[in-house]
């Protein structure tokens, strides 16, 4: 019998949030995860025995560490990979209606051309109070069947009350009032140490890897022209082991990926807040990439009698990330010099409207650069910006909102 090669193409993640740290759930489902390629794996490191003999060979090896790592990479849609944005930060999802959407009965729009905002006067199923819900500057959305093409973006809220949401958008007046539904959630960086069992399975070989204990060390997105929103989630670990079919939880049908198409920057991204203007108003005729990093300076702690770790702390959050734009305005310079403080978000999202806002609400800009590299180029600047905590009404670092 010749043995075939097996294919990258048949590759399948899963996850399933762990109880007890390192412990891979025997019960509930799996759930799949969508990636565009990976990098988990188990180092394992020996030595060898320093013993002098006669004979000049070496007597023996012996098992010193086994370190969990690595990660993966992804185009990011809606909602599939919420529960490691929430692990990432080690904070909790806002609760907001079933897992951060409210269905309601009916939505009355109406725009005010005195006070330039619309209304959206919401009646509920039950007795629903927005003004604990929502804050000015949350990012929501909304769908229904009667919904217009004015609903494929999300909306800011300017003003709430009990039973209305405003905005600064103008919205036709109508009413919406079948399979209404309202999106909305956030997540701030905190203190809430969460775990993961990670399965890479290669179904062609019917292989299974199982790591185990794995927290969200590092994420790091890129939002750059024409192109698909890409990034990477890094994780630190404590075990693992091989087996074959599926390993997680009752071994039984996974719960399915997300089905939303990947969100890119073309249709899926109008620009970028600074202060709450938007950079193309007065720096920039247009940004051409943004970063994010983040990351939580994790680390795994050995014990005699453990190969691997026996726990994973985490350490000092360093976020921050780059801007590419073209050059309009030089004074940008002088925010790098007098250390002003600056407020960073935007927000990306899917034909539908669905996606993410992401809000640092205190950073600085550095490095500023604007070289003329060479003729017939547009002229760019460069800049670097470093997430801090924020001093005033947040007292946070990061922000994502779900809408």
């Amino acid at each position: 019998m010749t043995l075939r090669v097996g294919s990258t193409s048949y590759a399948q993640l899963a996850f399933m949030p762990e109880a007890e740290i390192g412990k891979t759930p025997t019960t509930g489902k799996g759930i799949d995860l969508r990636m565009t390629g990976e990098s988990l794996e188990q180092n394992i490191t020996k030595d060898v025995s320093k013993e002098i003999n006669q004979s000049r060979q070496v007597s023996g090896m012996f098992l010193t560490d086994a370190q969990t790592s690595g990660g993966f990479n992804i185009e990011l849609s809606a909602r599939e990979y919420d529960p490691l944005f929430e692990a990432l930060l080690m904070g909790t999802w806002s609760k907001f209606g079933d897992n951060g959407v409210l269905s309601v009965q009916s939505i009355a729009i109406s725009y005010d051309d005195t006070t330039q905002l619309s209304k959206l006067e919401i009646t509920a199923n039950r007795n629903t109070d927005f003004t604990k819900l929502l804050s000015v500057g949350n990012y929501f959305s909304v769908s229904a069947d009667e919904a217009s093409a004015e609903f494929n973006y999300p909306l800011i809220v300017a003003q709430v009350e009990a039973g209305s949401i405003y905005v600064k958008t103008k919205l036709t007046d109508a009413t919406l009032a079948t399979n209404v539904k309202v999106y909305h959630g956030h997540v701030s960086n905190g203190v809430t140490d969460r775990s993961f069992s990670i399965e890479k399975r290669l179904t062609d070989k019917d292989q299974t890897f199982v790591y185990s204990g794995m927290h969200v060390n590092k994420m790091s997105l890129s939002f750059e022209s024409q192109a698909a929103v890409t990034g990477n989630f890094d994780f630190i670990g404590m075990s693992s082991e091989w087996g074959t079919g599926r390993m997680l939880g009752d071994k039984s049908e996974y719960i399915p990926s997300q089905t939303g198409i990947p969100i890119n920057t073309v249709v899926g991204m109008k620009g970028a807040l600074l202060d709450g203007e938007d950079v193309r108003e007065k720096l920039t005729a247009a940004i051409e990439k943004i970063s994010i990093d983040y990351d939580n300076s994790m680390k795994g702690h050995a014990g005699i009698g453990v190969l691997g770790f026996v726990d994973i702390t985490a350490g000092t959050i360093n976020a921050g990330g780059t801007i590419s734009m073209y050059f309009n305005d030089a004074s940008i310079y002088n925010d790098v010099i007098s250390q002003k403080h600056h407020r960073l978000e935007f927000a990306v999202y899917d034909k539908d409207g669905h996606g993410y806002a992401f809000i640092f609400p205190c950073l600085e800009l550095k490095d500023p650069k604007a070289a003329v590299s060479g003729k017939d180029e547009a002229l760019k600047m460069e800049l670097g910006y470093t997430a801090l905590q924020d001093s005033g009404n947040t007292d946070k670092t990061f922000f994502i909102e779900r809408f």
